[in-house]
């Protein structure tokens, strides 16, 4: 695998022969060779051409883009290891009802279970003081009958989930988006915005489509597929993070502004937020079957694998529920 780049200074980003450079305003030019590159992420103003965009498609490389308040879209080449067989078991399973209902209480149970082993888990270290129960939500998510009450079923254990998140953080008055109306909702939205670019990265490396998906509907949402996956890590990988982050006063006031009603943040505050956020992808998280232990980052590509066989082979399901 190559490295994830996090662009943050603005200039131009170009191709000179083999290599990616990125020439930024009063800075050394910096060259990034192809062959290291696994995705970029851009958050500044950047100046590219269509000469640098052939040179990514060819080596197979996507760029992720974000403006001061979220996503905006990404540039996908075609898939590295995208199979039509596999688009074909997608579309199956997507137009069967039965079989993408099944899909989606399966990733929606796990949600939960995510969710739920979290809980527990700041229950057990004192972050929280009464014993968490989501038995409300399993007990929907069984009787759910077509795909927008298997949805009802997660929004009903989130929003159990984020009473419990406001004891631990006081600043947390409720989850609010689109714009985030406190600093640590600004911080979800920030850092789940970089979920779901890293998760798409690894779905383009996989043999899935990311355009087709089983909880959210394809035709409201651009790469669905991300957002199905990406909900498996929200709790248990990137708040578990991002409360550790609080608690240890590594979250600083002069990391965010106010545009209009909403709270985000600045352009500093998002570069000293990558610092860790790097971190965060390189840590070991799992032990595969093997022994071996895997990184976040690798967890995103070897979830969509899962999926894979179980839609191509029929082998047995179980999502990522956190540890």
């Amino acid at each position: 695998m190559g490295k994830t780049y996090y662009i943050t200074q603005s200039g131009v980003l170009k191709r000179e022969h083999g290599t990616v450079v990125l020439r930024a305003d009063g800075k050394k030019p910096v060259y990034i060779p192809i062959n290291d590159i696994d995705d970029i992420f851009v958050f500044s103003e950047i100046t590219l051409n269509k000469r640098l965009l052939s040179f990514l498609r060819q080596q197979g490389v996507p760029i992720h883009f974000y403006d001061r308040v979220g996503y905006i879209g990404s540039f996908m080449p075609e898939g590295v290891g995208q199979s039509s067989h596999v688009f074909i078991k997608q579309v199956e399973y997507y137009a069967d009802e039965s079989k993408r209902i099944e899909i989606a209480r399966i990733m929606t149970h796990a949600m939960i279970k995510g969710i739920e082993n979290t809980l527990y888990r700041w229950y057990r270290i004192g972050k929280i003081k009464k014993k968490p129960g989501l038995h409300k939500a399993y007990y929907s998510l069984e009787k759910a009958q077509d795909i927008d009450q298997v949805r009802q079923a997660e929004a009903s254990a989130r929003k159990m989930y984020y009473e419990y998140l406001g004891e631990i953080v006081p600043s947390f008055e409720g989850r609010s988006r689109r714009p985030p109306k406190n600093s640590f909702s600004a911080l979800m939205s920030f850092a789940y915005a970089l979920l779901y670019g890293a998760v798409l990265t690894a779905i383009f490396q996989s043999p899935l489509d990311a355009k087709v998906s089983y909880i959210h509907e394809p035709k409201w949402h651009l790469y669905p597929l991300r957002l199905d996956m990406a909900d498996l890590f929200k709790v248990p990988i990137v708040d578990r993070f991002l409360v550790d982050l609080y608690k240890e006063g590594q979250v600083k006031p002069g990391w965010f502004v106010t545009y209009g009603d909403g709270v985000f943040l600045s352009m500093n505050g998002k570069r000293e937020f990558l610092k860790h956020w790097r971190a965060l992808m390189k840590k070991r998280a799992k032990k595969t079957k093997y022994g071996r232990a895997i990184s976040v980052r690798r967890l995103f590509y070897i979830e969509c694998m899962k999926l894979v066989r179980y839609l191509v082979d029929g082998r047995s399901y179980c999502p990522y529920m956190g540890e």
